[in-house]
């Protein structure tokens, strides 16, 4: 049974400063469900997960609420949802491979032993207040563990010009095993997107129109949103359907890029859904 458990309370917790929670270990982390007042999701500029001094999680509070919103959930008024769990599948087991197993190590050794959430608050918001709660269950021995399953959500910017540009210098399985699947890659100022092409060392594995992207998402398990182009190989509700950046003989892809179709020039931001292992 999955229980919800009210979190410590955080310090820092005021206009132009960062509210950190100590989050306990011992549990495993399903997701964090924030309760805030005086304060715009816009105005928590950066949330970061910090497992074992590694930031593992960084958005801001409106790209996390929209992403959300693409997976089916409400948008956020006053309550804000951190998920560790890949949301909407059709398996549970799917769903919970990557939470996050706190104090309890996996097969290959690797534990969590310390975990805080960090929210930087922009000055101008009025009287902020934030309370977290957790969305928990006991540590499960037959899990991956952290030593396999972390769910890394990292942000890129990248300033692009109109027509076709290439995006190859993010994270990929070359840069070690934090980087062994994409689960899915979202870009903000989608709206300039055309087109999408991912190339995998000289192969194309994906190509579609927004157009085509969205009614394929639609007539799965998401819900597209404004601004946002997403490629998501969950999209139909598969847990098993990620982008894997290592070979089936073990050996890294040398070779991963974006190519993305702009109707105008735009700075567009990517945030990538990796799974992997943590400290790796």
């Amino acid at each position: 049974m999955r229980i919800n458990v009210k979190m410590p309370n955080s310090n820092g917790v005021a206009a132009g400063q960062t509210a950190t929670f100590d989050l306990p270990i011992g549990r495993r982390f399903h997701a964090l469900q924030l309760e805030y007042s005086g304060i715009t999701l816009a105005q928590m500029t950066e949330i970061r997960i910090i497992a074992n001094g590694e930031p593992i999680h960084r958005y801001s509070g409106t790209q996390r609420d929209v992403m959300n919103q693409f997976d089916g959930r409400a948008a956020a008024a006053g309550i804000l949802i951190i998920p560790f769990d890949r949301f909407n599948l059709y398996e549970q087991v799917g769903e919970q491979a990557t939470a996050l197993q706190t104090g309890s190590a996996g097969p290959d050794g690797i534990a969590v032993t310390s975990l805080k959430m960090e929210i930087d608050i922009d000055a101008a918001a009025a009287a902020p207040a934030i309370a977290c709660s957790a969305l928990q269950s006991d540590n499960d021995p037959a899990a991956p563990g952290p030593g396999r399953s972390v769910l890394r959500v990292l942000p890129y910017s990248r300033v692009l010009g109109a027509g076709q540009a290439e995006i190859s210098d993010l994270p990929k399985s070359t840069e070690g095993p934090k980087f062994l699947f994409v689960n899915r890659a979202f870009f903000f100022n989608g709206a300039d997107i055309t087109r999408a092409r991912v190339e995998r060392s000289g192969f194309t594995i994906f190509e579609r129109s927004k157009a085509l992207n969205d009614r394929a998402q639609l007539d799965g398990v998401r819900s597209p949103q404004a601004g946002l182009y997403v490629i998501d190989p969950t999209e139909e509700g598969y847990d098993y359907e990620t982008i894997a950046l290592v070979q089936p003989n073990k050996l890294p892809h040398q070779d991963f890029r974006y190519v993305l179709t702009l109707s105008a020039g735009a700075t567009v931001v990517p945030v990538i859904e990796y799974i992997g292992v943590l400290g790796g």
